[in-house]
């Protein structure tokens, strides 16, 4: 396989802000891979190079990864893939919530373990956050949701303490709020919640302008404001 100099694996392709990733980086002149757990039409029309089978629960789930990249370099390494079910105090699942934990947090940092060996000296990292996850910004969604929460908020400090060791080798870590975008988890979310029909997509983001918004926010990311935490659509530091 013949190197790049711009290379970017986008963890959790296949639809929504990952696949307009995708496509984006892509446009920007990218060598991009992309995992998925399966495939999809759209994915496979973006011509990026596609890695299937990959689950973040599944403690191998880098290896088709690294067969896929070999001694490529990144240059840029997304964590986009994410798990949410809605709960409440009354309707909590240990298992659900386990699993929010394992896909949202546990499952990406092991991953980017896996793969810091991969990684270009001027690589970037970025771990797609949210503000669920934070203790303060929680005035859009007040309650419930609890899994998907705590998997976001453990997400954050996993990323905090990535990008305090990465800096160590000139590596920066940004964590990064994709905005409230109009996708399959936004609508599911909306009808578990019972949002009236006429509310519900108002104020919301494409999966096309929340991929421009998050990509602007990653080339300002540097070994100055690694490890900060940032809302895309706002393009300002979010408190945690």
């Amino acid at each position: 396989m013949q190197m790049v100099d711009k290379a970017a694996l986008v963890v959790g392709g296949s639809k929504g802000v990952g696949l307009a990733l995708c496509v984006l980086l892509k446009q920007q002149g990218y060598q991009v891979y992309s995992t998925c757990r399966t495939s999809t039409d759209a994915l496979q029309a973006a011509q990026v190079q596609v890695i299937t089978g990959v689950d973040l629960e599944d403690d191998s789930c880098q290896q088709p990864i690294l067969q896929a990249i070999g001694k490529q370099k990144l240059h840029l390494l997304l964590v986009v893939a994410g798990l949410q079910h809605y709960d409440t105090l009354k309707t909590l699942d240990r298992k659900l919530v386990r699993q929010q934990l394992e896909v949202n947090a546990v499952g990406p940092l092991f991953l980017v373990q896996a793969l810091q060996q991969h990684l270009a000296d001027s690589a970037k990292v970025v771990l797609l956050a949210s503000r669920m996850g934070s203790l303060t910004q929680v005035d859009f969604t007040a309650g419930d949701v609890y899994g998907y929460r705590m998997g976001k908020a453990a997400l954050h400090i996993a990323g905090v303490t990535l990008a305090r060791d990465f800096k160590k080798v000139g590596i920066p870590v940004g964590l990064i709020h994709p905005g409230v975008v109009n996708t399959e988890m936004y609508n599911t979310l909306q009808v578990a919640k019972n949002t009236p029909m006429e509310k519900r997509g108002v104020n919301t983001l494409t999966p096309e302008q929340s991929a421009e918004r998050i990509y602007k926010l990653v080339q300002g990311l540097n070994l100055e404001n690694t490890g900060s935490f940032w809302d895309a659509d706002k393009g300002i530091r979010i408190p945690w």
